[in-house]
């Protein structure tokens, strides 16, 4: 099952929220959750989570970069509860500015490591906001890069 669309919720006066049902069988058997870029928190099946940290110790822990990158990435070990509903950290939720009751976005990224991402929606809105004027721009450097739609 892949990762994939954009779906609203709101978390619950205990931080919680559902996790939509599309996504439930990929975390039924743990997940992690991370602080991500941007702003946002990563949701990662386990066995992805796993293999994302075990890449990232091959990097050299004597460059900083490959240090805060691993700070960034140390999670927390979830289950899902009976309801499907995921728990978030006082310390993630502070990082991506989510408050109990508040409006965030969950959005499902398909890349090498397949995740979830949670987002402030107030962020979030932005964050597309930002695509959508940059959308041009984005394209020409990623040209430079070599990418093409094919």
């Amino acid at each position: 099952m892949l990762f994939s669309g954009e779906y609203e919720h709101t978390l619950d006066d205990k931080c919680r929220f559902i996790v939509p049902i599309r996504f439930r069988e990929r975390l039924e058997e743990g997940c992690v959750i991370t602080r991500g870029f941007d702003g946002c928190l990563w949701i990662f099946p386990q066995p992805d989570y796993e293999r994302l940290m075990t890449q990232i110790q091959t990097l050299n822990q004597f460059n900083r970069s490959a240090r805060q990158l691993f700070r960034l990435l140390t999670g927390h070990d979830l289950k899902l509860d009976k309801q499907g509903r995921i728990l978030i950290p006082p310390a993630l939720r502070a990082h991506a500015d989510i408050a109990p009751d508040s409006e965030i976005v969950i959005v499902g990224i398909n890349s090498d490591t397949p995740h979830l991402e949670v987002w402030n929606k107030t962020r979030w809105d932005t964050v597309q906001s930002d695509l959508g004027e940059n959308s041009q721009t984005m394209g020409e450097e990623l040209a430079g890069l070599g990418f093409s739609l094919r």
